[in-house]
Order: C-alpha cells, then sequence, then structure tokens
C-alpha cells in the first residue's frame, strides 16, 4: 500500500484554509485599520489642543497647521494644492482656516475611495457648532457606504449631522 494523501484530502484541506483565509482576512483588515484610526485621534486631539492654543492667543482661526505650536517629529511638511500638510504614514493632517471654524483634520485617503474617511476636531466651533467644540469625530461622505461602516464601527454611534459640510455624516468619538 502506497502512503500518502489522496487528492480528495488535499481538496479538503485547502478547502479549509481558503474558508478560514475568508474570515480571518477581512477580520485583520479591519483590526489594522483601527489602529491606524487611533493613532489618528491622538494626533488630531494634540493638533486640536495647539489650535485652542492659538485662538486662546490670537482670537482667529486662519492657523496655518505650521503655525500651530506642535512638534510632531513623524510628519513631514509638503503642500497639496495651495493647502500645508503635515504627511504621515497613514494621514494627511491639516487646518481649515476659517473665520467660523478652528478645525483641524487628518484625512485617510485610500485607493477604494468607497472607505476615505476623516478624523476632525474643533478647537473654537462657532456660535452655530458650540456643541462641537473640543469634539473628536470621524467624518465620511454619506455615499460612501465603506467610509461610514468603519466609522460607526470605532464609535459605536449613528451619525449626527455635521453643521460644517453638507453631505457628511460625523460620528462623535469624545
Amino acid at each position: 500500500m502506497k502512503k500518502g494523501f489522496t487528492l480528495i484530502e488535499l481538496m479538503v484541506v485547502v478547502l479549509i484554509i481558503a474558508i478560514l483565509s475568508s474570515v480571518a482576512l477581512p477580520l485583520y483588515t479591519r483590526t489594522v485599520e483601527r489602529a491606524r484610526a487611533a493613532e489618528a485621534i491622538s494626533v488630531t486631539a494634540s493638533l486640536e489642543k495647539a489650535s485652542q492654543a492659538y485662538y486662546a492667543q490670537y482670537s482667529l482661526c486662519d492657523a496655518k497647521i505650521t503655525d500651530l505650536a506642535i512638534k510632531l517629529p513623524e510628519l513631514t511638511k509638503t503642500t497639496v494644492g495651495s493647502l500645508t500638510v503635515l504627511k504621515g504614514k497613514d494621514f494627511n493632517y491639516y487646518t481649515e482656516p476659517s473665520t467660523n471654524w478652528c478645525f483641524v483634520a487628518g484625512e485617510r485617503t485610500l485607493a477604494d475611495t468607497d472607505r476615505n474617511y476623516r478624523i476632525i476636531a474643533f478647537a473654537n466651533a462657532g456660535p452655530a457648532g458650540q456643541p462641537y467644540k473640543g469634539k473628536i469625530m470621524c467624518e465620511a461622505d454619506k455615499s460612501k457606504s465603506g467610509a461610514n461602516k468603519f466609522c460607526q464601527s470605532i464609535t459605536g454611534k449613528t451619525a449626527v449631522t455635521c453643521a460644517h459640510a453638507s453631505g457628511k455624516n460625523c460620528y462623535i468619538i469624545s
């Protein structure tokens, strides 16, 4: 009698590996993305505090990201269009100068645009947005189901209306 595996036994093993992979890979991908988002939340919170300090000193919301009194050595300064950004491994961080909002954001841009989202914070939200002052949120386009699903998964909350932008869903993190 020959020793070895039959074709059926090998096919069963391959099938089991395929089933385990189909379950494990999406779970692993979500876990890695959640870790990236946690880092972005931390950096955005630090930038929001620096933006609050800038507003306290100048009473203006016109700071560029490089005007803020904060050093984040893992980020490099670059320009995207007319916007100065601090580029990290996974996110681009920037301020959106405005007369109404002191706003900082960490933006995640992926090849699969359905999953693009931003981690945002308001250091000073103006009269209409006072409920958002000091809040950190995950923001997704209403039309992007992947981004909305991810934002909801990291917050465990349903979307609220984004007062600062139409066509967006905001999920309050803290």
